[in-house]
């Protein structure tokens, strides 16, 4: 099936527009629901490289796929190459959108994953407060679940850190956050507590 299909884009030379890019990410999301992850990123990529030829290499869709690449690298467990292609995503916020803007936000939270993931606290620590930073700037309201659930999150990392007055600082802030819109007893405070609780069993 696929072999015919790529004859056929072949045969109306569209090897380098939009629309044969589109079928690539369309292959992409069908071996990724198979669990098939080369295949995946192989057609990611070929989407990607058109992508940079058709449109501006600052496209809002160019560093989408960037960002899609870069996750694909971190299912693979392929930290490294994930953080690189986040970074290229970042590039090109910074050229073609707001400083504060959401998306920016979301791929240093992907940057903060990896980084996690290869026991670099000091660097995710650091992606996690340029992410606050962000939330803070933009338009999320200062209750907004991102904000608390970052908050939590820069907690966790801290504890890899040893650093439990910055710990429980972060768990605070999250729990306070959290409690201001949900009922007293929603699941939320379970898991804030629960965490405050394994903080202090630690440092006993």
């Amino acid at each position: 099936m696929h072999n015919n299909l790529h004859k056929t884009k072949e045969n109306t030379s569209l090897t380098t527009d939009s629309e044969w890019a589109i079928t690539h990410n369309n292959l992409t999301s069908v071996y990724r629901l198979m669990g098939d992850l080369s295949n995946a990123l192989s057609h990611l990529q070929i989407a990607l490289e058109i992508r940079k030829k058709v449109l501006q290499a600052n496209h809002s869709i160019v560093d989408v796929s960037f960002n899609n690449v870069g996750i694909i690298y971190h299912s693979k467990g392929d930290h490294k190459t994930a953080r690189i292609n986040y970074q290229e995503a970042l590039e090109i916020h910074r050229k073609s959108l707001s400083t504060v803007h959401p998306r920016s936000a979301e791929t240093y939270n992907n940057i903060v994953f990896v980084y996690d993931l290869m026991s670099d606290y000091s660097n995710a620590v650091s992606y996690y407060q340029k992410t606050l930073k962000i939330q803070k700037k933009s338009s999320l309201s200062l209750i907004h679940p991102d904000l608390a659930t970052t908050n939590r999150n820069m907690g966790c990392t801290y504890a890899a850190l040893g650093d439990y007055l910055t710990i429980l600082e972060f768990f605070e802030k999250g729990f306070n956050i959290r409690k201001t819109p949900l009922p007293s007893a929603h699941p939320d405070f379970a898991k804030t507590y629960k965490n405050i609780g394994s903080l202090f069993n630690k440092k006993k």
